[in-house]
């Protein structure tokens, strides 16, 4: 009796027990939906990527905007109007339902989207198309040469092959260029020669002569290079008096003839025009051989005064060194005459013997010993 008693207990404790965390639950469940129901459903569901995009992207992308900001403006207003009516507001799990159904409803709505023909030519079928035609192609022109009984090329043949004609098509370039230039030449040639004629046949005008120091007919103004330190060298100026023996040499042989005549008078005015214009011509041998007579003798003075700076610093620095020499062998004769001192202290001992070192600090005056206590006699 007693056993079935505290069994029965038992089973009440536990049914108990169980009671109580069932009420803990509902109590814990019933306070999360509360919770859940305070705090705005826009904080926790995620947004829709297209009305993000709508809003972020410019308004001239999108097509009947003043209609779409209608429809966004209306259902605003229903929004507002909802939240303060309590027959339209709608719990968590409502808004869950009603978000699944559409969104299963726009993705029945989806078609799958078909590749479109260029996608398919960039793809890999497009690929194995082209490589296809390639490969026949190539297969067609093996054919054609078997046929013929032409040997195919090797590689290396190839490719000398294609040297050679890159080689001969840059030498029928670099010719062509090389002609054209020369027509250019010429043609600037003949066309200066006519002018230079044109030139010398007309009269000259005061109004049109042109200095150094003033602009020329033609605008362009006198070119002012810049002058080097020494002027020019003396190979320069043997290589234009050299020129200007020539040319005065041609200009004699063209003056025998009536069209040589003509010649050397254009060259004439050509030279003058020159230093009209305020360029330097230097085309007179007799001034040429001058100044390079000048150029010889200042070069040769030159080159004497830079022997003589050379041979007074080279008698210089003989006298600096050998000064060097005998100061360090006087130094070493002067330490060797020296004698050598015994190693030990010098002079007096601080403390003991004073400054002078003549006698003791505590010695007695008369007698030289140190004063301390008198040895008494003995003790009777």
């Amino acid at each position: 009796m007693l056993l079935g008693r505290r069994l029965l207990q038992a089973a009440t404790q536990d049914s108990a027990s169980d009671d109580e965390m069932l009420r803990t639950l509902k109590t814990h469940d019933r306070f999360f939906c509360e919770t859940m129901e305070i705090i705005p459903a826009a904080f926790y569901f995620p947004t829709d990527a297209e009305t993000n995009w709508k809003k972020s992207a410019p308004k001239k992308y999108h097509k009947n905007v003043q209609a779409l900001k209608q429809q966004e403006s209306s259902k605003k207003n229903l929004l507002k109007r909802a939240k303060f009516s309590p027959a339209a507001q709608q719990s968590n799990e409502e808004r869950q339902k009603a978000t699944a159904a559409v969104e299963k409803k726009e993705q029945a709505q989806v078609k799958p989207i078909k590749s479109s023909a260029a996608t398919e030519e960039n793809g890999l079928e497009g690929l194995r198309a082209r490589l296809a035609v390639k490969i026949q192609a190539m297969r067609e022109q093996r054919k054609a040469e078997e046929k013929t009984g032409k040997k195919r090329p090797s590689r290396a043949e190839a490719a000398a092959e294609q040297r050679a004609l890159k080689k001969r098509k840059t030498t029928a370039n670099k010719s062509k260029a090389k002609a054209e230039k020369r027509e250019q030449e010429t043609a600037a040639k003949t066309e200066s020669e006519t002018q230079v004629k044109k030139d010398a046949d007309t009269t000259v005008d005061a109004g049109s002569i042109s200095y150094g120091s003033l602009l020329l007919d033609d605008g362009s103004e006198k070119d002012n290079k810049p002058k080097t330190r020494h002027g020019q060298s003396v190979r320069g100026i043997q290589n234009l008096l050299k020129k200007a023996e020539r040319n005065a040499q041609r200009l004699e042989e063209l003056k025998k003839t009536e069209e040589g005549k003509e010649k050397a008078k254009a060259k004439g005015w050509d030279t003058a025009l020159q230093q009209a214009a305020g360029k330097v011509v230097m085309d007179d041998p007799k001034l040429l051989r001058a100044k390079l007579k000048k150029k010889e003798k200042a070069k040769a003075k030159s080159t004497k005064e830079w022997k003589e700076r050379t041979a007074k610093l080279e008698v210089s620095k003989k006298e600096r060194q050998k000064k060097k020499l005998t100061n360090a062998l006087g130094r070493g004769k002067k330490d060797a005459a020296k004698p050598t001192e015994k190693k030990g202290r010098k002079g007096p001992r601080a403390g003991f013997e004073g400054k002078k070192g003549e006698a003791f600090l505590n010695a007695d005056k008369k007698g030289g010993k140190p004063a301390g206590k008198k040895s008494g006699g003995p003790s009777k």
